[in-house]
């Protein structure tokens, strides 16, 4: 086989030396769009020259032979079409267009051009005065790739516009170096989760090439001329009546085509890629998915959704509803999820192990960011719009789940009773002057009605004073009616009110309506109070709750976060006397630990739910302000690896955050205890060093806001009931704009020891403080021991300085904690502690991102690079005079039993 594509290559040029002897262009030639527009092959089946496209011309290469003319290249593909006045000129330095706008060099050649030839294979050459080949359109492929041509490793086919249209289109095929030739949409990485199309022959060779034989032979050749595999199996006529060529088509697949020039036959696939024409990703645009109909490819828009341009299927689709009603709590706007039988991009947010499909669905209705669920049965996977890459498959066990809304209708909410509805239940309709107080009620008889109200306004003829009380009496219905004209003057609607215009015709026994509208109201203010003090929660207590959050927002800690007033993720807000009973009036035996905050306690709810209370210390100086920023950011987050907060809880002076119980207390608990140590074997390690690596992800890149959490140690680090690991402890977190890099401040928070250099040093923080803080944590949870653990009279290593001796001397085991040796492997715990030195670089830039420490985590086949000396800290029981710490701003820092410390690199 090597042998035969070396005679066929010899034969090509061959064949390109005596063709060019017949079919010579000679320099100074030139063509234009109207006259002499092409140069000619010698049999004349091939033509170099002006084509029409568009409104104008462009310059290409084109069967000139057959009634259709087939363009196979394109020069200059993505510039606009020319004029007719436009003129080609061959000159010693290749092919130059001339233009009314000027000149632009379409073909440069490498050395000096003599003559040109356009020859019969469709390739056109440029040769100097000894013959040589200095430039040919067969290593410029677009396309198309023709008998003879070759595509060499690095390069790439782009497939067309349109057919109409030459210029690049959406789809790519490129002849990995690698040796894998792979199909891709343009504007993706070279990695297989793009890939639609492979011939996996990765690392088969080097310097592979995708051949094209006479007979329709696709086939890759190495740099030893050895056939690693074959694309079609060749072997098809090549008489002179046969034409074959290979292209990357207009929708994505690739195919080999024949002609028959005898017959005067049309284009016939003879081989293509894939017989499904949904395979192609990106087909259909954003926010669609494709449909076979007929075996012809039909692009569907997401429910409630509409194309973008309907002239263009890859423009994709856009919402066809409000897109923040969920944000902003708009209770008339309701959410549901319509279900789709197709597989999508999977690109989720946040992954939940749920077998039931209604729990899939709940979760994704109750989280303003999940937009779309997958469901698998086993799994279900958060989306965020926009989805990409979707096609319908018949009998996948796979579900996509959309989220839709729509305005909530009058005549279904059941919180709305229509003027002349016969539906029994309770309204407010208001009957009102110019301003108005009112409060009007249905009885048990719908069709009677009690009014109470005050008259305030002037209406036609009749003419009440102001203060002027209507005393209160049973209508019907029908005189409801007449009072309003039929309910003909809406003056608005509430949550579950609607308000019309109406005029009273007659009003007496003042001061007994007065006497009654009082009584009324003390009644509603001791109701009110009443609810308040036994548990149930009122909208004016978490009116008054939220305006409180929203005072003071200068804070740093809230960095200037924006919000319109309303928690999110429907956070509870409990009244203290439910606290008192879940705790039993904080009781020292539900008391969970301590912490700078202040004392947590474990509680259960009259539901029966275990929960955690986070109690405000009066103690502690800036726990009012790291209650608001925990409030205001977790609230926002919601991940499987964070932490859950339920609500809160604002009585007098106490500031209480009610989160849920987490049996498994915190990662400390385990891991710096030589006996409850052996509870975590590698296995369960492994996975509590991936699932903080997600959670911090998730708050660096996934999250609604970027945040930045400061404080990553092992005793913020909660494991529930399966030790899976939750994040916790916002207090000292701070929230960043997605384009935002890094912040300075004065007031240096944390715990020693986790911190970076650069924030220690010099107050700076970013994404990669975090990073650092986890490289310390995981070789915390490597080796089971404190990070200042490793201190005595002779060393004054911390844990990195410690961990970079042994990595230098090949002595990486000895990190181990002991009591792993039997359960770990070590080839994955040695990529864990060359994960963690590569986090804790001396410099944040050369420190991975969150994405690069999961990717080097789950992927055994990344190759790693070469960790460098980090930043070591040294601790002296030192006054503190290297960092701007007010004593007041030192009491809330941990620093692990090590007081009064000054902070130095080394």
């Amino acid at each position: 086989m090597a042998c035969m594509a070396c005679l066929l290559l010899a034969s090509a040029f061959v064949a390109a030396e005596a063709q060019q002897m017949q079919s010579n262009i000679s320099r100074d030639s030139s063509l234009s769009p109207t006259t002499n527009s092409t140069w000619l092959s010698r049999s004349g089946l091939y033509a170099f020259g002006f084509y029409r496209q568009g409104n104008g011309y462009a310059v290409g290469i084109f069967l000139a032979g057959i009634p259709e003319k087939t363009v196979v290249w394109t020069a200059n593909r993505d510039d606009p079409p020319v004029s007719n006045n436009a003129t080609l000129l061959f000159t010693g330095d290749g092919l130059t267009l001339l233009t009314a706008e000027g000149q632009n060099y379409f073909v440069k050649s490498s050395g000096s051009a003599s003559y040109a030839s356009m020859l019969d294979s469709g390739n056109f050459v440029l040769y100097n005065s000894g013959r040589e080949i200095v430039w040919q359109s067969f290593d410029h492929p677009t396309d198309t790739l023709l008998p003879g041509q070759r595509l060499l490793s690095g390069n790439e086919l782009f497939s067309a516009k349109s057919e109409a249209d030459h210029s690049t289109g959406i789809f790519r095929l490129k002849m990995q170096n690698d040796g894998n030739l792979v199909q891709y949409p343009v504007d993706t990485p070279d990695t297989s989760v793009y890939a639609f199309y492979s011939s996996l022959t990765v690392g088969q060779g080097e310097n592979v090439t995708l051949n094209f034989g006479a007979d329709g032979h696709l086939y890759l050749l190495n740099r030893n001329g050895t056939n690693i595999r074959n694309v079609t199996d060749g072997g098809l006529p090549t008489d002179e009546g046969k034409l074959y060529l290979m292209r990357i088509d207009v929708g994505g697949i690739f195919r080999l085509y024949s002609h028959d020039l005898k017959k005067n036959a049309i284009w016939s696939v003879e081989w293509e890629s894939s017989k499904d024409k949904c395979i192609p990703k990106g087909l259909c645009g954003l926010n669609s998915y494709c449909v076979l109909i007929d075996l012809e490819p039909d692009c569907k828009c997401l429910p409630r959704f509409k194309s973008v341009n309907q002239g263009n299927q890859t423009s994709g689709c856009e919402r066809n509803f409000v897109a923040d009603a969920c944000i902003n709590r708009n209770e008339n706007f309701t959410y549901t999820m319509e279900e789709l039988e197709s597989t999508w991009e999977d690109d989720s947010y946040m992954s939940l192990r749920l077998s039931d499909k209604d729990d899939c669905i709940q979760g994704c209705l109750e989280d303003c960011d999940c937009e779309a669920v997958f469901f698998d049965g086993t799994n279900c996977r958060k989306q965020r719009l926009p989805l990409r890459y979707g096609r319908r498959v018949n009998g996948t066990s796979l579900r996509a789940l959309i989220k839709v809304g729509a305005p909530t209708k009058p005549d279904t909410d059941p919180r709305i009773v229509q003027p002349g509805s016969k539906k029994k239940g309770r309204t407010d309709i208001l009957i009102i002057g110019l301003s108005f107080t009112a409060l009007i009620h249905f009885v048990v008889d719908f069709r009677d009605c009690v009014v109470e109200t005050q008259c305030l306004g002037i209406y036609k003829n009749e003419r009440c004073e102001l203060n002027e009380s209507v005393a209160p009496r049973r209508y019907a219905y029908e005189e409801l009616e007449k009072m309003t004209n039929n309910f003909k003057e809406e003056l608005g609607r509430g949550a579950s009110s609607t308000v019309y215009k109406g005029l009273i015709l007659a009003h007496k026994w003042i001061w007994i309506g007065t006497a009654i509208g009082t009584a009324v109201l003390v009644m509603v203010l001791c109701i009110s109070r009443r609810k308040l003090f036994s548990g149930e929660t009122h909208p004016m207590v978490e009116n008054e709750l939220l305006e409180w959050m929203e005072s003071d927002r200068s804070t740093g800690d809230v960095n200037g976060l924006q919000n319109d007033g309303k928690m999110g993720n429907n956070l509870t807000v409990f009244s203290y006397a439910s606290v008192v009973a879940a705790t039993t009036n904080f009781s020292e035996e539900n008391k969970l630990g301590q912490g700078g905050f202040g004392p947590v306690y474990k509680g259960k709810l009259v539901t029966g739910r275990e929960i955690a209370v986070k109690r405000l210390s009066r103690c502690s100086g800036q726990g009012t302000s790291e209650f608001k920023n925990e409030l205001i950011l977790i609230s926002e987050l919601q991940h499987t690896n964070l932490v859950q907060l339920f609500g809160f809880c604002i009585h007098g002076e106490e500031r209480m955050l009610i989160y849920a119980y987490m049996p498994n207390k915190s990662l400390d608990y385990f891991l710096f205890d030589s006996t409850r140590a052996m509870l975590l074997d590698w296995t369960k390690r492994f996975n509590i060093i991936e699932g903080i690596a997600q959670g911090l992800l998730y708050l660096h890149k996934y999250s609604r806001m970027r945040v930045i959490h400061r404080d990553l140690k092992a005793s913020n680090i909660l494991l529930d009931e399966y030790m899976k690991p939750k994040i916790s402890d916002f207090g000292l977190a701070r929230i960043f704009a997605h384009n935002e890099l890094e912040a300075s401040t004065n007031r240096i928070v944390g715990t020693y020891g986790y911190m970076s250099p650069e924030y220690a040093m010099e107050g700076i923080f970013s994404i990669k403080s975090d990073v650092y803080s986890f490289g310390v944590l995981m070789l915390e949870i490597i080796s089971g021991r404190r990070n200042s653990s490793f201190y005595n009279a002779d060393r004054v290593l911390n844990i990195v300085g410690y961990a970079w001796e042994l990595w230098k001397e090949g002595r990486g085991l000895e990190l181990m904690d002991p009591t792993l040796k039997d359960s770990c492997t070590e080839d994955q715990l040695l990529r864990c502690f060359q994960v963690g030195l590569l986090c804790v670089e001396e410099n944040a830039a050369d420190r991975p991102s969150m994405s690069d420490v999961v990717s080097m985590l789950t992927t055994e086949t990344i190759s790693l690079p070469l960790p460098t000396r980090p930043a070591f800290i040294t601790i002296r029981n030192v006054i503190v005079s290297d960092i701007s710490i007010s004593r007041r701003e030192l009491q809330i820092i941990s620093v692990n039993g090590l007081s009064n410390t000054t902070v130095a690199g080394r």
